[in-house]
């Protein structure tokens, strides 16, 4: 591996007893100081050569190895996949390229937004950011300024005064990175759009992380998309990348995410390890969703930075002794399809949406508490649906869940409907149907689930009596599609009788 002189450390001189009991923390872990390595911090495994006795703990600096760029793809020409180089930074010159990039430079106050929204813990300086040797280099120091205690680096291809050096709608954006294995850093390479005002502010606007990573963490990154309503009903997805033995982020990796507005994929080193297929967009002054490809049908400009602490991964802060830390990036590039894209306007719909909550559930507004009436995503036919404020549970307990009531309009005599479509089936995968139910007497009840060919997973009709308290109803079906579904559909039946209420309507994948 080559040697790299930015990050430079200085060990303290410690007594044998205390390098003997660390003398288990190089790169060979085992179950038992693979713990050890975690918490102790002063360590910094993964950042330093291995230390294995009390003559390799030293006073004066001393270079660090590591960097090996055997793992790291370096594609400048994609145009046997119909990519063509559209704008990249190589670094090749020794500053930075003020044509491309701004320094930032803050606590975040001067951007509206204290402690960049996060908790973070350091004061960002243009000094903190060199290119020398073909890298851009992001270093983090113990220093005060600002009223913090560290300083580090950020930078972005949009100037303070919101021009845009430089932004893409679509594409493929790539960058190949090293990272030090120091705890409480938190390095990233994402992207935001240029003008938030569109769809609305964070998370509404849309965000793009391309890679994240937790210094203390070296084995894995992250790729995530935030989306949604507007912080904090706002809504991600995200997936996690873990690498193959023999390496982790503090050797180069080219980290990529290709955008189209069908779809979103994250890829190490060329391995997709991530897909986005659906998502949406709904600020303050709609009352409605736009669909996909809404909020990322717009210019994102690219951020390069290393934050310190954070709620990403609230550990605490570096060490003193750990630092300087930082990230290295060989290249930054961005290619777009050579046909180009083809996309539609986005229009607001009032269903068809799909929210993606942390537990995978895949009908919006599950609890009926979205939207004026509440009933924002479902369709109402030939029913008077009505949602109460509140409800309580069978002990008299407060529950602040939602129970839309639903009977039948006067007059009709046949059975009207609630549903939602736009629900999403991946092909061979199985899914469960779950929600409460309670009927104020005797009433006819029937639950369709249909896929947007007319193939029918759930029809089961009944009579629900009237009992205390709801009960739950649960069905499983498995989609045998070669293609996934995009557009099934759920619909409840409500006929003759009382009134049926319906709450929790649950609908995931279960293996």
């Amino acid at each position: 591996m080559k040697k790299n002189s930015k990050w430079k450390k200085i060990m303290l001189p410690l007594l044998a007893a205390l390098a003997l009991s660390l003398s288990a923390c190089g790169t060979e872990k085992t179950a038992d100081n693979e713990t050890l390595n975690e918490n102790a911090a002063d360590t910094d495994e993964g950042n330093d050569e291995n230390f294995s006795s009390p003559e390799d703990f030293v006073e004066e600096p001393e270079t660090v190895e590591g960097g090996s760029e055997e793992f790291a793809v370096d594609k400048i020409d994609r145009s046997d996949e119909g990519y063509e180089l559209v704008w990249s930074d190589e670094f090749d010159g020794d500053t930075l390229d003020t044509t491309k990039w701004c320094a930032m430079h803050g606590n975040g106050r001067d951007y509206g937004i204290e402690d960049w929204g996060n908790s973070e813990q350091e004061y960002y300086s243009a000094d903190n950011i060199t290119v020398e040797d073909g890298k851009l280099v992001i270093t983090i120091k113990y220093e005060d300024m600002g009223g913090k205690h560290f300083t580090s680096g950020r930078l972005r291809t949009m100037t303070d005064d919101g021009e845009p050096l430089f932004a893409t709608t679509y594409g493929r954006v790539e960058a190949k990175i090293r990272m030090t294995g120091t705890d409480g850093i938190w390095p990233a390479f994402w992207m935001l759009p240029v003008d938030s005002s569109i769809y609305g502010t964070w998370a509404a606007s849309g965000e793009l992380d391309i890679m994240e990573a937790m210094g203390r963490l070296h084995g894995k990154i992250g790729g995530t998309a935030h989306y949604g309503k507007i912080w904090p009903e706002n809504v991600y997805s995200t997936a996690d990348f873990n690498f193959p033995e023999g390496t982790d982020i503090t050797d180069y990796h080219t980290y990529s995410m290709e955008w189209t507005p069908e779809f979103i994929k994250w890829y190490v080193d060329d391995q997709c390890y991530s897909t986005l297929q659906k998502w949406y967009a709904q600020g303050d002054k709609s009352t409605v969703p736009y669909k996909s490809p809404a909020p990322f049908d717009v210019p994102f400009y690219i951020i390069l930075n290393v934050a310190v602490g954070g709620t990403f991964d609230p550990v605490g802060v570096p060490t003193e002794r750990s630092l300087p830390a930082g990230m290295e990036v060989d290249f930054v590039r961005v290619f777009q399809k050579t046909d180009g894209y083809e996309t539609d306007t986005p229009v607001k719909v009032d269903y068809g949406i799909e929210k993606i909550k942390p537990t995978g559930h895949m009908v919006y507004n599950d609890t009926f508490d979205e939207g004026e009436d509440r009933l924002a995503f479902w369709t109402v036919e030939g029913l008077d649906a009505k949602v109460d404020d509140l409800k309580e549970t069978s002990t008299g307990e407060a529950d602040y869940s939602r129970a839309v009531d639903l009977s039948l309009k006067e007059g009709e005599t046949e059975a009207g409907s609630i549903y939602q479509d736009g629900i999403v089936m991946e092909a061979g995968k199985k899914y469960g149907l779950a929600f409460n139910i309670h009927a104020s007497e005797q009433t006819f009840f029937r639950v369709t689930f249909t896929g947007s060919d007319g193939t029918v997973y759930i029809d089961e009709e009944m009579e629900v009596p009237s009992v205390e308290g709801m009960r739950t109803l649960k069905y499983t079906t498995e989609y045998q599609g070669e293609e996934n579904e995009e557009d099934a559909e759920l619909r409840f039946y409500v006929g003759e009788g009382g009134t049926i209420s319906l709450d929790s309507v649950v609908y995931t994948a279960i293996k």
